[in-house]
């Protein structure tokens, strides 16, 4: 809720990727996150590959920092 709310008010860019295998998963989830759209960008990664490459998540969910180049900071 508190990222939520920094991104409405523009202090942040949350970006969520999700993933499902399925792109009928992904739109489901999000379904039942009323208020979401406007301020979560969506990313898919169909089996997480990419994901678990480029920042090295092990498990899931994770949730990391980056700073405006794009490095991991947190």
């Amino acid at each position: 809720p508190d990222l939520n709310r920094l991104a409405a008010r523009g202090e942040v860019r949350v970006v969520a990727i999700a993933t499902d295998a399925e792109a009928a998963d992904v739109t489901k989830f999000l379904s039942h996150l009323p208020g979401q759209g406007k301020a979560l960008t969506l990313g898919w990664d169909p089996g997480g590959e990419v994901t678990a490459r480029s920042l090295g998540a092990r498990a899931l969910p994770a949730s990391y920092v980056l700073d405006v180049s794009g490095t991991v900071r947190m």
